[in-house]
């Protein structure tokens, strides 16, 4: 019978995977100590995650995050090289809007009858208590926040790091060091019209179609590099910039 990990193991293989995954960080550079751009550390978290939210964070991306992605869509690495089957997608329909506890009940109920084409979660259940899994579905609705868009902030986050700032700020105010190089200034998502009127659809396709032949500035047209749920991410991401565009973060885990 296998043994349960315990927490401080479990800690060290986030920290571990932490450091090999996709998700790696820019590291200092070896001459100056500090990173090839310091305002990579100030864009904004969209929330702050709850005790129980930022436990099941650890959880999810050391168990769960090679099968359902980082962003919850079900297209981790482990479904793209066609190791596994395609798990559910957080993201989308009822299961975005799902409560914890509605989460829970879900997952208990499937325990006893696991899809045979997932045995990586048959695995995942002999080392990993039911208490792990009970805080990694409570991190779920923060993952997938906001339940409006089929996109999820938290991962909005990240690409907007490494592709956005640069130009439109860490506040998204478009007074990143970028902007002073371009003739037209980006967008300050503080204040954009779309996102105000929530025309959530018009931002992803002027995010996806870039600046060339829309609105004639230098932005590329993520969506050659992008797949259709980054760009979500992205608009998610990005209407966290203005207060009450978007509902309410699960701040309460329920």
């Amino acid at each position: 019978m296998h043994s349960r990990v315990p927490a401080a193991v479990l800690l060290a293989l986030t920290l571990t995977a932490c450091g090999e995954s996709e998700t790696q960080e820019p590291q200092p550079s070896q001459e100056t100590g500090v990173l090839p751009t310091e305002a990579l550390a100030e864009a904004p978290v969209p929330f702050q995650l709850t005790a129980e939210q930022a436990s099941g964070k650890v959880v999810y991306e050391t168990m769960c995050w090679s099968c359902h992605g980082f962003a919850g869509r079900g297209d981790g690495p482990a479904v793209r090289a066609g190791a596994v089957a395609p798990p559910r997608d957080f993201t989308a329909g009822a299961l975005s809007r799902a409560s914890v506890r509605q989460l829970q009940a879900d997952f208990q109920a499937e325990v006893g009858a696991l899809d045979p084409g997932h045995p990586h979660m048959a695995n995942v259940l002999s080392i990993v208590d039911i208490e792990a899994f009970s805080a990694a579905l409570a991190y779920l609705p923060a993952l997938t926040y906001p339940p409006e868009l089929p996109g999820s902030a938290i991962a909005g986050r990240r690409n907007y790091l490494l592709r956005c700032q640069s130009c439109h700020g860490a506040a998204g105010q478009g007074d990143g060091p970028g902007a002073e190089v371009l003739d037209l200034a980006p967008a300050n998502f503080v204040q954009d019209t779309l996102l105000a009127a929530r025309n959530f659809q018009a931002a992803f396709d002027k995010i996806q179609s870039g600046g060339g032949g829309v609105h004639g500035s230098a932005m590329p047209a993520w969506g050659v590099m992008f797949e259709d749920g980054d760009v979500w991410d992205l608009v998610a991401y990005i209407s966290t910039f203005q207060p009450g565009i978007l509902s309410a973060p699960p701040l309460d885990g329920r």
